[in-house]
């Protein structure tokens, strides 16, 4: 009786998040964490074989298959480097560590970064001191200057037409849209940083926050890239709805 209501637990677990996701939360929520779910269910599955339960184990490894089957953007090949380029582009998230600024602007002059694009830059820093930590990355946008803005930008090159992005019912901005001057011509560059959906209000911020952002970076008229920590996983349906309008 146990063995099958931990398989029934593990196969609500795998058809919330591979084929109910769409519905909101908390399938979504289900659907970041297919990759655990199949792991264990494939432990599961090895298990109940070894106990001589081969028929509870197959069905376990039908749950299994659609966890991967749900998250298969995890085994899409990466794509081949680029190895010419006009521009390169840095992103992380600091998560307010001071450390992590000066880890990530060391990275970035290293690696011969012309823009750096943050979320949550370390709040409390004096200006003098931020900007002596970016060194030759003279041109900044957004937060902390920009009270609100969730998103920082530092720049060797120019940079023009900033613009907070957000929502109107959110007080903050979750993001940012700039144009940097570059050598083969100028790019819009978007920055996002939504809400972690804990709660189904959250999600809904989240989604409209990173709807605005993809809609924004489509409508520039120009070369663009939208960089951000999205608060989900490449195979939620926010991320593949917005892919698979390139």
């Amino acid at each position: 009786m146990m063995l099958w209501a931990a398989l029934g637990l593990l196969v609500i677990g795998a058809l919330g998040g591979a084929l109910l996701a769409r519905l909101g939360w908390p399938f979504e929520v289900l659907a970041s964490l297919l990759p655990q779910i199949g792991a264990v269910t494939l432990l599961f599955a090895l298990s109940t074989l070894m106990l001589g339960r081969p028929g509870t184990a197959a069905l376990a490894l039908c749950a299994a298959a659609i966890c991967g089957w749900g998250a298969r953007e995890m085994f899409t090949p990466r794509d081949a480097p680029v190895l010419d380029r006009d521009v390169r582009v840095v992103w992380a998230n600091l998560l307010g560590e001071r450390d992590a600024f000066r880890r990530a602007m060391r990275f970035a002059v290293e690696n011969k970064a012309d823009v750096v694009v943050f979320a949550e830059f370390p709040t409390g820093m004096l200006e003098a001191n931020w900007r002596a930590i970016a060194g030759n990355y003279v041109h900044h946008a957004g937060g902390p200057s920009i009270a609100g803005v969730q998103v920082t930008v530092f720049s060797r090159l120019p940079l023009s037409d900033v613009e907070p992005l957000g929502i109107s019912w959110r007080p903050n901005r979750q993001g940012l849209l700039l144009r940097v001057a570059t050598e083969a011509g100028p790019l819009a560059i978007a920055g996002v940083h939504p809400s972690v959906p804990t709660i189904p209000s959250a999600q809904r911020a989240r989604d409209e926050t990173s709807r605005v952002a993809f809609e924004r970076t489509h409508a520039a008229g120009v070369s663009a890239l939208l960089v951000g920590d999205f608060n989900t996983v490449s195979w939620s349906p926010l991320l593949r709805d917005a892919t698979s309008q390139g």
